[in-house]
């Protein structure tokens, strides 16, 4: 688990007691801070003695998780963020699907936990605005092309060749978001004939603070989404498959149906809902217009 923020303390502590918690005790937990030493010395303190604490001195998740992973002993390797809980069955969940050796990493669901019962509003087609998962897509296991950073796992062998890359983020470790599914796509590249799964009942679920339903965090977020796949496909060609498959349901779907219930319904909730998924549509294509230039530019 990657950690940075002093005022995710509390929330460090508890998805540390989730852990604790797992029916699979066979298990080592390894929370690495990022580049924050007063952070590193409260948790010394805080933290059961049997969780290895580690100090980052490279800014970003992917330094953070690439550091875990060289300490790790563990045949499988898991992440979660450290505002996430997880099931007390999440990891036996997770693991039963390493019985097959085609099985490279397996992810899970993440469910909102909402910090205002009012938040439970918010269209649940773009979940993944909010680090979450959207339950329509996730119905029963099946094989992805990568899952949430939040709630998934990796065989180690195939981590010890292929591993997180923190060439996506900018001097101060903040990241366009897409190194979860970047590093993913290598791994399927290095691996042919392999399989990466989602498994709906590995369940984790994500504090969603009000900053995260706020219109100005979903615009953000959604440009940097755009931004981010731009790379991608500069990277890896034809590799956005679920991409467009989700833009299809976007436009054509989701999209009319948030703008009938707008305009048959006249109230605040339906309103914002259209407004939202709009905002979504232009932050992202504005992303990756941008993103998509760049490339050519440089």
């Amino acid at each position: 688990m990657p950690t940075f923020s002093s005022e995710r303390f509390d929330d460090t502590l508890q998805a540390v007691s989730s852990l604790m918690k797992q029916t699979h005790t066979d298990k080592e937990l390894i929370v690495v801070v990022d580049r924050n030493k007063p952070l590193y010395d409260k948790l010394t303190d805080a933290l059961p003695k049997s969780v290895r604490l580690f100090l980052s001195t490279q800014p970003g998740p992917s330094n953070a998780r690439n550091l875990g992973i060289q300490h790790a002993t563990g045949d499988v390797i898991a992440f979660i963020d450290d505002d996430i809980i997880v099931e007390k069955t999440w990891l036996s969940k997770l693991l039963r699907n390493y019985q097959d050796p085609n099985v490279l990493g397996v992810g899970g669901t993440i469910k909102p936990m909402w910090y205002d019962p009012s938040q439970a509003k918010f269209p649940r087609e773009i979940y993944w605005i909010l680090g979450c998962t959207d339950p329509a897509y996730f119905e029963k296991t099946h094989e992805v092309r990568n899952n949430y950073g939040g709630n998934t796992s990796f065989r180690r062998d195939v981590l010890e060749r292929v591993t997180f890359s923190a060439s996506f983020q900018n001097v101060d470790g903040k990241t366009r978001g897409i190194e979860d599914a970047e590093m993913s796509i290598r791994l399927l590249s290095e691996y042919p004939n392999h399989v990466i799964l989602h498994d709906p009942e590995a369940i984790a679920y994500h504090r969603v603070y009000p900053v995260r339903t706020s219109l100005a965090y979903i615009l953000r977020r959604a440009y940097t989404e755009g931004l981010g796949k731009a790379y991608i496909t500069r990277l890896h060609k034809k590799s956005l498959a679920r991409e467009r498959f989700y833009l299809h349901d976007l436009l054509l779907h989701y999209l009319p149906t948030r703008l009938k219930e707008a305009v048959r319904n006249n109230d605040s909730t339906s309103r914002s809902n259209a407004l939202i998924l709009l905002l979504v549509m232009f932050g992202t294509a504005t992303g990756y217009g941008i993103g998509t230039l760049q490339n050519r530019l440089s």
